[in-house]
């Protein structure tokens, strides 16, 4: 049986039957004439449709942009249900190539402020936040009518779509959107048997889920498919699986050629080895003076240049970084993934193995596909290169061609060739993820959630989510995390990205996705490790894996990191400041005051405080002293003095910040006191409620994962999909994709 947090935690996250109490009230579609005109749009701006590639996807947004004078507005009417609070979910549209954009306006309630938002482009798609509304008498009608005014001049304001939930939390629960987040730490390559179960042994002894969050242990290897034969895959495979099944504990499988994967010695099949410099990447920089060689010579012909050079010598024993457009080397890997997939369904379906298929989690390719750049340790060169660039091997430099790019570093990489560049790593991980979506097919391979799945859709590509070569140089608007945005495949990101609360806001928008690789040896403390796995957590990873855990567990600090967030509750207390001596009210119209929050948490979304009087209040945090950025807003209100607890609908970011700034006023503008240690001293707690920020991502989610599904099915012309559809228009999200998943052949 699978190991978890406890029966009744993951009871909680099954579907039970009730009254109900939360829905989906009502969707605005923006660029959708039907849906503006029976939900009263109006003012000033117009339907646009925001389109560029992004990954391998042809990304077409229809949406609203507003005017783009401050004071220009747009509202919209949406039912809801009577006497209940309900919430908002808003999604912004940010446009291809406007790294500047900064969205800042006020959303409105009949006319009453509700909201401010003030957010900064990240990069081109959509982003979404929620907006919680509480007050008695929004509250009562039917109906309420949502307005948007811009406060930014010269930048407008641009909506896809407003979803308004009567009682989001319980509509969450309802829903079923709650899945676990697995946590799988990396096993060595070992494969003897005594030394593969003492890790099993190590990892079930010391990682025990006790606290308040759907968190269970499972396990990840990395298997070379480019080494073994079938048998020896199934030799393989059957080992972790057997150890998997004694500690019940779920393993994702990542099938890798990077690094070490490839054999050098191996027959290309053409009268070569792997290990020709044809197969290379060919990098460039100014400053190389080092003669690498005659192969390389013969192989760029009249174009050789002393400044073309090879990503060998390495640190990494020599193993040189291979391209991703050899036709001959892309074939042979191809291949090879499908003999290896072949033998693993062969075994999970083995009628002699039964519960094997219970204990596969998922599958992710590679081990960061990526170039030999500046970014790469180059100090084992000969020679000192600085602006180091990749990869202008022939077949590389032809494939732009075809595209109609000329690909040449000798006059400079201009915007054009980097984006190619850029675009191409997605196209080998389409590539790489079409040929691991063939074999499943084939062999219909059986998985641990294969009564309501299929395990084509449980394969995570693997990429950086921050900004990296080739674009990084000219612009921070398209970061790595498109190389992650490809048909079919799921979300895989490697470390955690910073600021990760805005790009794991926009990694959730595409459907699923997982931690698929954070490096435990990257020179950083602990507790930024730890904030990164809290992140991962809050915004709706699947699983989460730790690479090279191993080398600084030498003395427990992995365990210990670790262990801290298995016994975090279901709301992490970050700050909490207690009555001191000397404390008192202190009056006035607006308080004012600085949190320092430590390094080990990402984010919060609760904070409380002790006021003098009841009423409404507003909160206000920002990212400095002058009010830069508006981080978070709420609007709350008390009927009796007291103890008031602002929660917040949208995380706000930490990241590196190690301050926060904090406004507290009345909406009348009267004066109140507030409860405060001498010296200006809040006092009060700071808290992230993970359950409520999880729940939202994962209903995100989950509605990416149904869209892309129904969507690419009727792409297909596969007929039934209306049950999924209207699913999917109620919300129900989870029942959407799984009634699609029905429809499916391989």
């Amino acid at each position: 049986m699978v190991r978890s947090c406890s029966l009744t935690l993951l009871a909680a996250l099954v579907v039970t039957a009730s009254v109900s109490a939360g829905e989906l009230s009502d969707t605005v579609y923006f660029g959708n004439a039907a849906s503006e005109k029976a939900h009263s749009v109006a003012g000033a701006g117009k339907d646009e449709v925001m389109s560029a590639k992004i990954g391998t996807i042809d990304e077409r947004i229809p949406c609203w942009t507003g005017g783009s004078k401050a004071g220009d507005a747009v509202e919209v009417t949406l039912r809801k249900q009577a006497g209940k609070p309900f919430s908002l979910q808003i999604q912004e549209v940010y446009p291809p190539e406007a790294p500047d954009t900064r969205y800042g306006y006020s959303v409105y309630a009949n006319d009453k402020l509700i909201y401010m938002r003030d957010n900064p482009a990240l990069m081109f798609g959509v982003t979404s936040y929620f907006v919680n509304i509480d007050d008695a008498e929004l509250a009562k009608p039917a109906s309420v009518k949502i307005r948007f005014v811009n406060s930014r001049d010269g930048s407008p304001l641009r909506l896809a779509t407003v979803w308004l939930y009567s009682d989001l939390p319980a509509y969450c629960r309802e829903a079923g959107f709650g899945v676990p987040m697995y946590m799988t730490p990396l096993l060595t390559g070992s494969r003897d048997d005594a030394e593969v179960e003492k890790e099993f042994q190590y990892l079930s002894d010391n990682l025990k889920p006790t606290g308040g969050n759907a968190i269970a242990l499972g396990c990840a290897a990395e298997y070379h498919y480019m080494r073994d034969d079938a048998l020896k895959a199934r030799e393989r495979f059957g080992q972790l699986l057997k150890f998997c099944q004694k500690y019940g504990m779920p393993i994702e499988l990542a099938f890798v050629s990077w690094w070490g994967g490839t054999p050098m010695w191996m027959d290309d099949g053409h009268g070569g080895k792997l290990s020709d410099v044809k197969y290379q990447q060919i990098c460039w920089s100014e400053t190389d003076t080092y003669d690498d060689g005659p192969e390389l010579k013969a192989l760029l012909g009249d174009k050789y240049d002393v400044r073309y050079g090879l990503s060998i010598p390495n640190q990494w024993s020599n193993t040189p970084w291979l391209t991703m457009n050899s036709p001959v080397l892309n074939e042979i890997r191809h291949k090879r993934i499908g003999e290896k997939l072949t033998a693993l369904a062969d075994l999970v379906s083995d009628p002699a193995y039964p519960s094997y298929r219970s204990y596969l989690l998922a599958l992710d390719m590679e081990n960061e596909p990526r170039y030999w750049d500046q970014h790469c340790p180059d100090g084992k060169y000969p020679c000192k290169r600085e602006n180091l660039e990749a990869d202008f091997n022939p077949c590389v430099v032809a494939d732009a061609a075809t595209d109609g790019v000329t690909l040449d570093p000798k006059d400079g990489l201009d915007y054009k060739e980097r984006l190619w560049l850029h675009n191409n790593v997605a196209n080998y991980q389409q590539d790489t993820y079409d040929a691991h979506a063939k074999a499943l097919k084939q062999t219909k391979m059986p998985f641990m959630n294969s009564a309501s799945d299929r395990a084509w859709h449980e394969v995570y590509s693997h990429a950086f989510g921050s900004p990296s070569f080739p674009m990084d140089q000219v612009t921070q608007y398209h970061p790595c995390l498109e190389w992650n945005r490809l048909s079919g495949c799921r979300n895989g990101i490697e470390d955690v990205p910073s600021p990760a609360v805005s790009y794991l806001s926009a990694a959730r928008e595409w459907g699923r996705w997982s931690q698929v690789n954070f490096e435990e040896n990257n020179g950083k403390g602990t507790e930024q490790h730890l904030r990164a796995l809290r992140a991962a957590y809050t915004y709706g990873a699947r699983f989460y894996t730790f690479y090279n855990w191993q080398s600084i567990n030498g003395d427990g600090r992995w365990t210990d990191y670790v262990r801290k967030f298995c016994a975090d509750p279901a709301q992490g207390v970050i700050v909490e400041r207690h009555e001191g001596d000397g404390l008192s009210y202190v009056n006035a119209n607006s308080h004012a005051f600085t949190i320092n929050t430590p390094p080990d948490w990402p984010a919060f979304n609760s904070i409380d405080m002790t006021v003098t009087k009841p009423g409404e209040y507003v909160l206000s945090v920002y990212d400095t002293p002058e009010k830069g950025r508006l981080l978070g807003y709420r609007v709350k209100s008390i009927p009796q003095f007291g103890a008031i607890v602002f929660d917040l609908p949208n995380c706000v970011p930490l990241d590196d910040r190690r301050q926060v700034y904090v406004t507290v006023a009345r909406s009348d503008g009267g004066e109140f006191g507030m409860l405060m240690n001498p010296g200006n001293e809040w006092i009060g707690t700071l808290k992230l409620d993970y359950t409520r920020e999880r729940e939202q991502s994962l209903l995100v989610c989950w509605r990416g994962d149904a869209k892309a599904l129904i969507d690419d099915l009727a792409k297909q012309g596969v007929e039934g999909l209306d049950p999924a559809r209207k699913l999917y228009d109620a919300g129900s999200y989870r029942k959407a994709y799984e009634a699609a998943v029905k429809l499916e052949s391989p």
